[in-house]
C-alpha cells in the first residue's frame, strides 16, 4: 500500500541535489524505504549500496574527502545507526562533512518496546554539529518547504567552517511505500548562502606586526586537513620571515619543489633539540591540526617561553598543549596578506632600539641556516642507513636487499605522481611516511581526526569512487579490521592498489613501553598468522607478495597502470624496523652532537 504522505521526501531529496548534495551512500534496511525509493525514483543522486554500515560510514567519508562536498548517508533504524558512529567520530574530528540520515520509528512508539526502537534522538552527541528530527511527513505544501529549507540548512551546517557531520533523523510511520510520482514534483527553492571571509581588524595587527618584525627565532608549524592551494602562500611568507617550516605529512606541502625553507627532518631535529641546549624559538606560527610526530608537538608546540600564534578561521582554538598566545581566527591566505605587508612595512615595536633595523633579519637568516644544516645532516644519515647495502644511493633495479617498513614509506613516496591520491593508514605506516619521506608528491589523505584504524579501506574505496587514483599504505591489523570494505571494489568495479605491511601483529607497540612486560606482551601485539591471499580471492583482488626494491617499484606500477583491486603485500619483521629506525635516531643525534654542539 502507498503512503500519499510521503510525497514530501521528493522535496527533500530534490532540495539536497540544489544545494551541492551528489551521492548518497545506502545501507540497506526497511524503514528507510521511503528515502531510499524516493531517492532512487527521482535519480536526483548518485547511490551506492553497500552491505556493511560502519564500511558504508567510511566509504561516505572517503567520497566526501574526494569531491569537498557533503555526502548523504542513510540507514535503517536501530543498530544500524550505531554503526556509523566511528565514521560519524571521524568526520567531526576530521571536519569532513557528512549528512548522516537515520530512519525511525515514529514518537509514539519509543519506549514501548517496539521491535527495534531505540533511541535515536542526538544519538551521535557532541560527535556532530547539528541534530534535527525531521517532521513526519503529511503530504502537505508546507512540509514540502519545511523539508527544504531542513535540506538545505542541513548542508550549510556541514559545509561551514570546519566542515563536519550533521545528523538528520526521519521517523517514519507505516505504511513506508511512497508514490510513484505521476509528474514531475514542483520545484522547490533553497536558500541560497553566502558566507564572509573573516580578516583580522587593523587594531590587531597593530600588535602582531611588531612582534612578526622584531622576531629572531620564528617557526611556521603545518598540521594536517590543508589543501595544495594554500601551500603558496604559507611558503611565500616563510621565505619573506625566514622561517623554518616543519610540514606535516598531511599538510600537502611536501609536494611544493619551492619549499626550500621546509624541513624534512623535523621529527629527529625536535627529538634531539633540548639535548643540543639549542634556543627555542620565539615566535611560532600554527596553521591546521597538531602534528603527527610527537616530537614536534612537545618540543615546539609545548614551548610556554614561546610566543604561540594559532591561525584557523574556524575558531576551534584547537590548542592540546594549552601554551597558545593569540588564537587569529582568519583565513591563511589574509593571514599572509597582511602579515606580509607588516613585514614589508617593517613596523616596529616602539621599545626596541631602531638603530639596530638591520639585525632582526640577519638573526633570522642565521636562525634558518642553522636549520637547513642540521636538516642536511640528518637527512645525509637516513639516506645511508635506508639504502646502505643496496649498491646505488637509490633503491636500483639490482638491489637484492630485503625491504624494510621505513624503505618502503621513503619508494611510496617517491614513485607516486602528483596525480595520485595516498591513503595513510594509522600506526607505523603514517609515521614511517612523516618522518622518512621528504618529497610527496601525492596527495596524502589520513583519517586522523579519531585516528581509528578502523574503516580506512573503505575510505580509500570512497576516494575510488570521487574518481582519483587512490594508493592505500597501512598495516596487517588494520586491514584485517575493515575486509567488509572490499566489498566496496568488487560492487563497483572500483580500482584501488593496497600497499599492505604484513608484520604479524601490532608492529606499532614494539616501540612503547608495553614492549618490555615481556608476559603480557602478546595482548599489544596481537600475533596472528592470516593469509589475506585468501580474502582477494573472495573479492576478485589481485595478491602479489614482493621483497625487493625493485620487484616492489615494478609491482607498484603495474597494479597503478591497471584497472581493479590490487593488494601488493610486503613481509616485515617488526623488531627488526625497530631496530632500523632506532638506529638511525640515534645515529642523528650523535651526528649532530659531534658538529653542531
Amino acid at each position: 500500500m502507498e503512503n500519499h504522505s510521503l510525497t514530501n521526501l521528493y522535496s527533500f531529496v530534490q532540495a539536497l541535489k540544489a544545494v551541492g548534495v551528489e551521492h548518497l551512500v545506502l545501507s540497506p534496511g526497511s524503514r528507510s524505504t521511503p528515502l531510499a525509493i524516493t531517492a532512487s525514483r527521482q535519480r536526483e543522486l548518485q547511490i551506492w549500496t553497500l552491505l556493511d554500515e560502519r564500511s558504508a560510514g567510511f566509504f561516505a567519508l572517503g567520497l566526501a574527502k574526494g569531491t569537498g562536498r557533503p555526502t548523504a548517508l542513510l540507514c535503517t533504524s536501530g543498530t544500524a545507526a550505531a554503526n556509523y558512529h566511528p565514521a560519524v567520530m571521524e568526520a567531526r574530528y576530521g571536519s569532513v562533512p557528512l549528512l548522516v540520515l537515520t530512519a525511525d520509528r515514529p514518537p509514539e512508539l519509543r519506549g514501548t518496546g517496539s521491535n527495534q526502537t531505540v533511541d535515536q534522538v542526538r544519538l551521535y552527541g557532541t560527535d556532530v554539529k547539528w541534530f534535527a528530527e525531521a517532521p513526519i511527513p503529511d503530504g502537505s505544501d508546507y512540509l514540502d518547504r519545511a523539508l527544504a529549507a531542513l535540506a538545505a540548512r542541513a548542508v550549510a551546517v556541514a559545509m561551514a567552517d570546519p566542515p563536519g557531520p550533521v545528523h538528520l533523523n526521519f521517523p517514519f510511520r507505516e505504511p513506508l511505500l511512497p508514490p510513484r510520482p505521476v509528474a514531475s514534483p514542483t520545484p522547490v527553492r533553497a536558500a541560497q548562502r553566502f558566507a564572509s571571509a573573516r580578516r583580522l581588524e587593523s587594531s590587531a595587527w597593530e600588535a602582531l606586526g611588531p612582534i612578526l618584525v622584531d622576531a629572531c627565532r620564528p617557526l611556521m608549524v603545518v598540521g594536517a586537513g590543508l589543501e595544495r592551494e594554500v601551500s603558496e602562500p604559507i611558503l611565500r611568507l616563510a621565505e619573506a620571515w625566514s622561517a623554518p617550516v616543519l610540514a606535516d605529512v598531511l599538510s600537502n606541502l611536501r609536494g611544493d619543489s619551492r619549499a626550500a625553507v621546509q624541513i624534512g627532518s623535523a621529527d629527529f631535529l625536535a627529538s634531539h633539540w633540548s639535548k643540543l641546549g639549542l634556543p627555542s624559538p620565539d615566535v611560532v606560527v600554527r596553521f591546521g591540526s597538531s602534528p603527527t610526530s610527537k616530537a614536534v608537538g612537545r618540543t615546539f608546540l609545548g614551548d610556554a617561553g614561546a610566543m604561540q600564534w594559532v591561525v584557523d578561521s574556524s575558531g576551534r582554538f584547537t590548542d592540546e598543549f594549552f601554551t597558545s598566545t593569540h588564537f587569529l581566527e582568519t583565513s591563511i591566505e589574509n593571514f599572509v596578506d597582511d602579515a606580509m605587508r607588516c613585514l614589508t612595512s617593517g613596523q616596529r615595536s616602539a621599545h626596541r632600539d631602531t638603530s639596530r633595523s638591520g639585525d632582526f633579519a640577519k638573526l633570522r637568516d642565521t636562525w634558518k641556516n642553522q636549520w637547513l644544516h642540521m636538516d642536511e645532516i640528518a637527512e645525509t644519515v637516513c639516506r645511508r642507513h635506508l639504502f646502505a647495502g643496496m649498491g646505488t644511493p637509490e633503491f636500483g633495479e639490482s638491489a637484492t636487499v630485503e625491504l624494510t617498513e621505513p624503505q618502503v614509506a621513503v619508494l611510496l613516496a617517491e614513485e607516486l605522481s602528483n596525480d595520485v591520491t595516498l591513503v595513510l593508514g594509522n600506526s607505523t605506516p603514517i609515521r614511517d611516511v612523516d618522518v622518512f619521506a621528504r618529497q610527496i608528491a601525492a596527495k596524502v589523505v589520513g583519517n586522523r581526526g579519531a585516528s581509528g584504524i578502523d574503516g580506512l579501506t573503505s575510505t580509500a574505496l570512497g576516494l575510488s569512487a570521487s574518481g582519483r587514483r587512490v594508493v592505500l599504505f597501512l598495516g596487517d591489523i588494520s586491514f584485517y579490521h575493515d575486509l567488509n570494505g572490499l566489498y566496496a571494489a568488487q560492487s563497483f568495479r572500483l580500482s584501488l592498489t593496497v600497499v599492505l605491511l604484513h608484520n604479524g601483529g601490532g608492529g606499532i607497540f614494539r616501540g612503547l613501553p608495553q614492549a618490555t612486560e615481556t608476559d603480557v606482551f602478546h595482548l599489544f601485539e596481537t600475533p596472528h598468522q592470516l593469509d589475506f591471499s585468501k580474502a582477494a580471492e573472495i573479492y576478485g583482488a589481485s595478491f602479489e607478495t614482493v621483497g625487493t626494491p625493485s620487484e616492489f617499484r615494478f609491482a607498484l606500477h603495474r597494479c597503478m597502470e591497471s584497472q581493479g583491486l590490487h593488494i601488493l603485500q610486503v613481509r616485515t619483521s617488526a623488531a627488526q624496523a625497530w631496530e632500523q629506525r632506532n638506529a638511525i635516531r640515534t645515529e642523528v643525534g650523535r651526528e649532530l652532537q659531534a658538529r653542531w654542539s
